[in-house]
């Protein structure tokens, strides 16, 4: 028992010291800290011994209680108040330094551009791997100034750096691209910066994305043909519609879901993995062919790309079994492509989703099952895309 005794004076001395040393160190005045606790130390001393002197040793004991407690009076006032005052002041807490664009921002607003650029640099200076000034430089270089060899340069700079995320990577250099293609008028450079996320990042969600981009870029035309904003021109029409005889030539003209096909066709052959494309493929072999069996080919291809995006692959999934649901009647065919995003993703919304849907899955067969009436033509039974699944 003795032992034991000893060994936890041992460790309460110790902790005693390690709050003595810890409070040293945050203490804004060490020295008259450490004299306070040294006159304590003699006090409780004092205290013991004047337990033995009978009366006198009370006045003793209370002389001294005094001394200590208006000598810790404003220590133990902070410790109750801290907490309240912690609440507007922040604390102990150091702040970090951090870089501030305020200034920069500032200017750019005002139009004093060259004055933001000078105002970025300083802050670079301090802060030199600084991503989000990078970016601001950049897009002051490039937007503002219409400079876009310094926006390259300043783009650059920052890929040269190490210790930046994927992502940030990618968004600069998609970033670049926008210029390239803004700027520069050349798609053609647009793509090579493009390219270089997917040598960068092989085998991964930033390379699909990249890809989906690069797949509609024309390189010898105009940028992004399929995304770029389109110029609405506003005809003028007839204003006694109601009272012509012929009005054939205001008819909408429908594209030829033959012609279409055609298109997206040769389009995948050069870009496989453009999934926008590779979906309204689908779309037309499920809806004007009444072909299930090619357009799951088209969705399988694209859920089996590797980092495919989690919700793409669900939207696919369940797209999917909209198809299922329209042109079969196998309702164990539609619950396995629902179980599909169960088993892939457990624990999410979207298995959440999945699980409701095959709960009233045999009133959506009733609701949306129609009768096929399938024209039986001379066409070619494999439409499109001949030789299956291209190929990677």
């Amino acid at each position: 028992m003795e032992i034991v005794g000893f060994i936890f004076l041992i460790g309460l001395t110790a902790y005693a010291c390690w709050i003595v040393f810890r409070m040293l160190g945050r203490s804004e005045d060490p020295i008259r800290l450490a004299v306070k606790w040294i006159v304590t130390v003699f006090a409780a001393y004092g205290l013991v011994q004047a337990a033995r002197m009978g009366p006198f040793g009370l006045m003793v004991g209370i002389v001294l209680g005094l001394i200590v407690g208006v000598m810790w009076a404003p220590n133990l006032g902070g410790l109750i108040s801290k907490p309240l005052e912690s609440l507007y002041d922040g604390g102990n807490q150091e702040i970090e330094e951090a870089p501030l664009y305020s200034m920069a921002i500032a200017k750019r607003k005002r139009g004093d551009y060259a004055g933001a650029v000078g105002e970025v640099q300083k802050q670079l200076d301090r802060f030199p791997t600084d991503f989000p000034g990078f970016v601001l430089l950049s897009e002051i270089e490039a937007e503002d100034l219409h400079d876009l060899e310094s926006a390259r340069k300043t783009i650059e700079t920052l890929l040269e750096q190490q210790g930046h995320t994927p992502k940030n990577i990618a968004f600069a250099i998609n970033r670049l691209a926008d210029w390239e293609l803004k700027l520069g008028k050349d798609p053609g450079a647009a793509l090579a910066t493009l390219e270089r996320i997917v040598n960068t990042f092989p085998e991964s969600e930033l390379a699909q994305l990249a890809l989906q981009r690069m797949a509609h870029l024309d390189p010898s035309g105009s940028p992004e043909p399929n995304r770029s904003a389109r110029q609405i021109v506003v005809k003028e029409y007839d204003g006694n519609i109601g009272l012509r005889e012929d009005a054939t030539d205001l008819q909408t003209v429908v594209e030829d879901p033959s012609e279409t096909s055609e298109k997206y066709v040769a389009h995948l052959i050069t870009h496989p993995h453009d999934y926008e494309t590779r979906e309204k493929l689908a779309a037309i072999y499920a809806d004007h062919y009444q072909r299930l069996d090619l357009a799951t080919e088209q969705l399988q291809f694209l859920i089996e790309v590797p980092h495919q995006p989690a919700k793409q692959i669900v939207r696919w999934l369940n797209l999917l079994a909209n198809f299922q649901v329209r042109l079969t009647s196998d309702v164990g065919l539609v619950r396995e492509t629902l179980e599909r995003i169960i088993a892939t993703f457990p624990d999410s919304a979207a298995e959440q989703n999945a699980r409701n849907r095959i709960a009233y899955l045999n009133r959506e067969m009733k609701a949306k099952q129609k009768s096929q009436v399938v024209k039986l033509g001379s066409y070619e039974q494999n439409i499109g895309l001949k030789q299956g699944r291209p190929t990677e």
